[in-house]
């Protein structure tokens, strides 16, 4: 059978019988009396019909080729003069973007220090409300010690009246604390006066006649002196320990030294002792007269007396005055109050230097107090404890 498809690869050995110049206007309309082959010639007929068509059809090819690259052409054109646009486009929506992010996070970090800064400003003002109010409380306390301190400073010397109190309260109240009041509970009677504790191994100075009852059955073992402390000025003091006696003056001296030497109990009206033990002696507060002491003291400068006078209550007073002169080497004289339970006790200046030992009163108008002076006291208690 005979093939009539035309096969591609052999396109070129056909010769058409038209050349291109030849090759009819497709957009001019043939006329009838113009023949596009020759009729006549039957194998021309059959051979120019498929290549007409192939070259119609390669020429609409080309031309919708031609128009694709044209529209391609000019897209990509289009492209290429639009990207710069479109990449400015995006610069500016990113830049927006982490513009409108950082304001965000700007506005919550604001907000949270804002926050902070609220919480913190009540917390100030809690501490600044706590801390005036502390500052009230201390300006008050401190008007108070103020008010009670210029009442213990406090002296009129020009009319002889006598304030309450004088001195630092902190070492009044050190000083109490070595005053002790002795009870002397013989077989006969008891009775009392005051005495200063003036070392560590419980050496207590005191007036002769405090404990003259009690030396008498003493070493019959019939009397007990007791010795008191001060543990707080405004309580009554505790009886805790016995004393012995060390030494007693002479005729014109009324002074005595004695030294604690067992622990004393009290219990259903009896007395119980026990042996002393070091760390009792650690307990006690003395008060070193040997180097704390004012041999001459100046007329009118201020006298405080620290004692148990037996008179308004059992802790201890303090009563006040002034140096009133001396009468001989031995005593000196004020207007201080001294009751009879304050012989034995301390007399102090206003710097707590210690004066001498309260002995006597006079009697008669007025209450003038007798004062065995320092540098005798301190003499007889080197003799005594030597």
């Amino acid at each position: 059978m005979e093939n009539n498809s035309i096969n591609p690869q052999n396109f070129d050995s056909f010769k058409p019988i038209n050349t291109p110049n030849n090759y009819p206007n497709i957009n001019q309309t043939p006329s009838s009396n113009t023949p596009l082959v020759d009729q006549n010639n039957e194998e021309n007929s059959r051979i120019l019909e498929p290549i007409k068509t192939t070259r119609i059809t390669d020429s609409i090819d080309v031309v919708n080729y031609q128009t694709k690259s044209e529209s391609y052409s000019q897209e990509t054109l289009s492209n290429n003069i639009t990207t710069p646009a479109r990449s400015r486009n995006f610069l500016v929506y990113l830049i927006t973007g982490v513009l409108t992010a950082a304001v965000c996070l700007l506005g919550i970090l604001l907000y949270n220090v804002s926050k902070t800064l609220s919480t913190t400003n009540q917390d100030l003002k809690k501490i600044t409300t706590q801390l005036n109010s502390v500052r009230e409380a201390s300006t008050k306390q401190l008007e108070s010690n103020q008010a009670f301190q210029s009442k213990l400073n406090t002296i009129s010397t020009n009319t002889g009246t006598k304030s309450q109190t004088e001195g630092n309260i902190a070492n009044f109240g050190n000083l109490t604390k070595s005053i002790v009041k002795i009870y002397n509970i013989s077989r006969s009677q008891t009775s009392s006066g005051t005495g200063t504790i003036i070392d560590k191994e419980g050496h207590i100075l005191t007036n002769k006649h405090v404990i003259e009852e009690s030396s008498t059955y003493f070493s019959q073992t019939q009397g007990v002196l007791a010795i008191c402390i001060t543990k707080d000025p405004e309580q009554k003091p505790a009886c805790e320990y016995t004393a012995e006696i060390i030494n007693i003056g002479g005729e014109n001296v009324d002074l005595a030294v004695l030294k604690i030497n067992k622990k004393l109990n009290y219990s259903g009206g009896k007395f119980q002792t026990s042996p002393l033990l070091p760390a009792d002696l650690d307990k006690l507060s003395p008060f070193d007269l040997l180097n704390n002491s004012q041999p001459n003291p100046q007329l009118g400068s201020q006298i405080n007396v620290l004692g148990y006078p037996g008179a308004g209550g059992d802790s201890i007073s303090l009563t006040q005055g002034i140096y009133s002169g001396s009468i001989d080497e031995t005593y000196f004289k004020t207007d201080a109050k001294v009751n009879s339970g304050n012989s034995g006790g301390a007399t102090f200046d206003s710097n707590n230097k210690f004066l001498g030992v309260p002995t006597a009163v006079s009697g008669g108008q007025g209450n003038i107090g007798y004062i065995i002076k320092a540098q005798q006291v301190i003499n007889f208690v080197k003799e005594s404890i030597n």
